[in-house]
């Protein structure tokens, strides 16, 4: 699952690392190949949400789960659509319909 932060603090520069690391409910462990966005293929993308059945996102991807270098289940997807557009001969509109 992917979380987004956002502070608003006027014209003000602030430091954000005590809600980003020290705070009790922090994210915690970071990792950079689990950063957004993700690139691919000259594409790049950011997703905040849930995608479901990854059982069914991974054996599709078979040994092209290679393209994933990080533990997310949006660059798990994002290789899925990426796979589908290279089936389609790059052809993106196809590629996304689809996955």
């Amino acid at each position: 699952m992917c979380r987004l932060f956002a502070l608003h603090a006027g014209d003000r520069d602030v430091a954000a690392d005590f809600w980003l690391l020290n705070a009790p409910d922090s994210i915690g462990g970071t990792s950079l190949v689990n950063t957004h966005p993700f690139t691919q293929d000259g594409r790049a993308f950011a997703h905040n949400g849930v995608v479901g059945d990854l059982d069914r996102i991974e054996a599709r991807l078979g040994s092209n789960r290679a393209m994933v270098m990080g533990e997310t289940d949006s660059e798990r997807f994002f290789a899925l659509v990426t796979l589908a557009i290279r089936e389609a001969g790059g052809d993106v509109r196809a590629g996304i319909t689809a996955s």
